[in-house]
């Protein structure tokens, strides 16, 4: 074999090598439903997966639940971190799940059904992932025209989000998250109220002070204020 020959084998082996590296976390990913049963608000299943192990979801459900294992079992694949569903319970609005992970410790999310709820604590740990700010759910509360979540972060302390539903209200406040991780600006739910047609949200930021947003849902107003925020 020629000098130029061997240079061209040694170059499409590495590429082949590197192909096959980057294929390897999928074959790690492995999972197998080992358990299934009955949770406050649902259903809950337990997966086995070949790199973090069991793993229960939960959902309200049997298909939700199994969904939410799979998916807690895709964090260890993105980012290395093991995530165990380890309680339901019920709140004001709807459910919390908590989860456990090996980076971030143990994690609270909410929503109006359980299914809901899951798929907030999974989201909050992903969004660690994503910023590296760990948010964990605190409580829930009701507010003219809905629902209020106030979350608890390492980097930014308390942030509250408000919603129609309890689902809305954790899913703004993890937007809020993502708003700080994005801009820097860190804003927090202050306020709401009725306005003619519909809500208002008061939100408070380091950067532009008090912010408002008006809709027909609190929802809406929610969504506005935090976009005219950022």
């Amino acid at each position: 074999m020629t000098r130029a020959l061997r240079a061209t084998a040694t170059a499409l082996l590495l590429t082949l090598t590197g192909l096959a590296f980057i294929a390897a976390p999928a074959s790690a990913a492995a999972c197998d439903t080992r358990s299934s049963g009955t949770a406050r608000g649902g259903y809950y299943v337990t997966i086995y997966c070949s790199g973090p192990g069991f793993i229960d979801g939960y959902g309200s459900t049997l298909t939700a639940a199994n969904t939410n294992a799979l998916l807690l079992n895709q964090l260890y694949v993105n980012y290395g971190n093991s995530c165990d569903g380890r309680s339901t319970s019920t709140t004001t609005g709807g459910y919390a799940v908590t989860i456990h992970c090996s980076g971030g410790g143990f994690i609270v999310g909410f929503g109006s059904i359980l299914t809901d709820a899951a798929e907030n604590a999974r989201l909050l740990a992903d969004t660690r992932g994503r910023t590296g700010n760990t948010c964990d759910g605190r409580s829930t509360s009701t507010t003219t025209g809905g629902y209020a979540v106030t979350i608890h972060c390492s980097g930014g302390g308390f942030i509250v989000g408000f919603g129609s539903t309890l689902t809305d209200a954790a899913e703004e406040a993890r937007q809020l998250v993502l708003l700080r991780a994005a801009t820097g600006n860190t804003c927090d739910g202050r306020s709401t109220y009725t306005v003619s047609g519909g809500y208002g949200v008061t939100l408070h930021c380091t950067s532009g002070g008090f912010v408002d947003g008006v809709g027909s849902t609190l929802t809406g107003a929610a969504v506005n204020a935090r976009l005219a925020a950022g």
